[in-house]
């Protein structure tokens, strides 16, 4: 039973910690050390299952997989000299519908920081591409779960 609840749970830390490397904080030793244990979790996560491996574990590790290269490659980018003007719409009050919403026509990128920063990414709803990739992305989910019930009937 503890095993059964601790894939799930190592999993969902292992991402949150991954997405925490992507708030504002500047310091790198920091991030990294973020990311390797969001990483340690979901190998524990991936050796203690205790049922048969299947497709569906392969897919929360390609997962973890490609957060860690947006990681990396966040990590050790260059510093955007934009990233003022990004945080002073941020921090706007008016870009914010309904307070959880983010609407900035003048702000290019696809999907900005959400509010509470270590908390991922939100969709620019002004611009029509961070629409178009967001139904891109539920299309893609919806296309792994059709998958893993073809590959996985009970």
């Amino acid at each position: 039973m503890i095993q059964t609840l601790l894939f799930p749970t190592t999993l969902f830390l292992s991402v949150l910690l991954i997405i925490a490397v992507f708030g504002r904080s500047k310091n790198k030793n920091y991030k990294i050390l973020l990311l390797i244990a969001g990483d340690i979790l979901c190998l524990i996560s991936e050796f203690l299952y205790p049922y048969q491996k299947n497709i569906g574990i392969a897919i929360p590790a390609i997962v973890v997989g490609i957060l860690n290269l947006f990681a990396i490659r966040k990590i050790f980018g260059a510093e955007n000299l934009n990233q003022e003007m990004y945080n002073t719409w941020h921090d706007d009050p008016a870009n914010w519908k309904a307070g959880v919403f983010y609407y900035n026509p003048e702000d290019k990128r696809l999907f900005p920081p959400k509010r509470i920063e270590a908390g991922g990414w939100t969709v620019n709803f002004a611009n029509p591409y961070s629409i178009g990739v967001l139904i891109g992305l539920l299309a893609l989910i919806a296309v792994c779960g059709a998958l893993l019930a073809i590959y996985n009937p009970k």
